[in-house]
């Protein structure tokens, strides 16, 4: 039986600055077509959107496409990029 050196039981504290939100960093991408992907559903080059104060009032449905001059200037952006405006 092998005894554990002492640098692996020792314990480890990571102290990380709240401005950077490492588990979202690990969950997705962040360019824009990524977030697109992850937050509203872009599905089919498609996203479909509600409005929240009128549930009853039909989805709006935009396509993203390479004719679409917004998306194709930006859909390889990070967001914060594209975010600023």
């Amino acid at each position: 039986q092998l005894e554990p050196s002492a640098s692996q039981s020792r314990p480890v504290l990571l102290l990380c600055d709240r401005n950077n939100d490492i588990p979202v960093c690990l969950a997705h991408s962040w360019n824009y077509r990524s977030m697109l992907h992850d937050i509203l559903g872009m599905r089919l080059n498609k996203v479909e959107l509600k409005d929240p104060d009128n549930p009853s009032a039909p989805s709006k449905i935009y396509e993203l496409d390479k004719e679409d001059d917004f998306w194709r200037g930006n859909a390889g952006e990070q967001y914060h990029v594209v975010a600023d405006r």
